[in-house]
């Protein structure tokens, strides 16, 4: 299994007909489960533990978790003995929470050394929704169809998977639904772009930037739809929002082109023919290109100024940042 994107839900098996949903689950945003059976009130998981290992089962429910390696992901520092105990008490729990959604079906299937979470339980789930979207938004697709799916698969990224959960394996999940939010966002905008929808391709730009303001690929499109649009005054102030949010977060300045850009857009002399924008995940030179995790803020300024790349190093429009400063 890849660590960076997580196993796709066995689809449930009926007898022809489209099965109703026990439950929606959301896991953009916080984790939230809103049943049928239960009105419009959420199901309530209880602690932050159970939650946590409910939203493990669900995103690998195509295959049985090994229990003893799920005990030492969740309680690495335990003795395994420990370990195992939490985890029999924790499948404890999360059964007894789960039962209102399928009193007569059991849910977290516990089969000697394995746990799963019933992969015929139809659970409608917003990342599966998501992930399939983005699927049907292939290259080969037409454009329409494209477009629909990624304006679809964009509406349902409501915030960071499991916003609410800090345990380490949400990191490699939560990363990969954000860059595949990002890559959606820039494929929109360039085939607005690509249509001469404008508006609509701005609108992708600007929810691209509120994903990561510091997207310097994302700034200086933005400055071409706006400059394209006949709204010059906008594009050059599109340019101060560029560098005021690399200042801000990078402790950086645009990129020459970026800045170049920008001097022809003052002087009514850019064409788009000429100097198109640089592509989305556009890198600087001699910057090796792949993908990976993000730093924290403090550790922007410090990737920009020595070249480091963290293990498995990340792009952020243009931009190599770099985890292994802590």
């Amino acid at each position: 299994m890849s660590p960076h994107q997580p196993d796709r839900p066995t689809p449930p098996i009926t007898n022809g007909s489209p099965p109703v949903a026990l439950a929606q689950v959301r896991l953009f945003g916080d984790l939230t489960i809103i049943a049928p059976a239960l009105g419009a009130a959420p199901l309530d998981l209880g602690s932050p533990t159970t939650r946590s290992l409910f939203a493990y089962l669900l995103l690998h429910r195509d295959r049985p978790a090994d229990r003893r390696q799920l005990a030492l992901l969740f309680w690495p520092d335990a003795p395994e003995t420990a370990a195992r105990r939490n985890l029999r008490q924790y499948l404890h729990r999360l059964r007894r929470a789960l039962e209102p959604l399928a009193a007569a079906e059991e849910l977290v299937l516990v089969e000697g050394s394995t746990v799963q979470l019933n992969p015929r339980a139809a659970f409608d789930v917003d990342m599966q929704r998501f992930e399939d979207f983005l699927d049907t938004a292939a290259p080969s697709s037409a454009a329409e169809t494209a477009v629909y799916a990624l304006q679809s698969a964009v509406a349902l990224y409501r915030g960071d998977l499991l916003a609410d959960l800090l345990d380490d394996w949400c990191q490699a999940p939560r990363l990969h639904a954000r860059q595949r939010a990002m890559q959606a966002l820039e494929q929109l905008a360039d085939l607005h772009h690509g249509r001469r929808d404008l508006p609509s391709a701005i609108a992708a730009a600007e929810q691209l930037l509120r994903l990561e303001p510091w997207h310097e690929a994302a700034h200086t499109r933005l400055m071409a739809f706006y400059y394209l649009s006949g709204a010059r005054t906008q594009a050059l102030q599109q340019y101060q929002r560029c560098r005021q949010a690399l200042a801000d977060e990078l402790d950086a300045a645009p990129l020459p082109a970026t800045t170049a850009m920008a001097a022809e857009m003052r002087a009514g002399a850019w064409q788009e023919t000429h100097a198109p924008p640089p592509p989305f995940n556009a890198l600087p030179p001699g910057i090796p290109n792949g993908p990976g995790t993000l730093c924290p803020p403090r550790c922007r300024a410090e990737a920009l100024s020595c070249g480091r790349r963290a293990p498995a190093a990340a792009t952020t429009g243009g931009r190599a940042l770099c985890r292994s400063h802590g």
